[in-house]
């Protein structure tokens, strides 16, 4: 059984002209050796309105401790995306059950 983390904002800016997305991508190899479980993968962004619609889901190891580690690096990483590109609508979610925004500690806390 694999989990996956899902990802989705919207965002007035083409992040991936701006290079934005790939530092996502980078972090995440850079996170586990340059072999991540899988690729970071965000998907073709959608044009929606007047901006931009980024999506993606990542697979997951399927060792508890593993996926549990990989959580945390991958909420940490879109954390750090949502504060310094921000962007609406943000939804972090691990098979459906949404990852809360902590607005006091400007992150995503899987533990909550």
């Amino acid at each position: 059984m694999s989990v996956s983390i899902q990802y989705r904002f919207r965002h007035e800016d083409d992040l991936h002209a701006s290079g934005a997305l790939r530092g996502v991508e980078d972090e995440w190899d850079k996170a586990f050796g340059g072999t991540p479980y899988q690729a970071w993968n965000w998907q073709a962004a959608q044009k929606s309105g007047t901006g931009f619609l980024y999506s993606g889901a990542t697979r997951l190891p399927d060792e508890v401790n593993q996926a549990c580690g990989a959580i945390q690096i991958a909420s940490d990483l879109l954390s750090r995306l949502r504060n310094s590109a921000g962007g609406s609508d943000w939804r972090v979610s691990v098979d459906e059950q949404e990852l809360p925004w902590d607005a006091k500690h400007l992150e995503f806390n899987p533990d909550q």
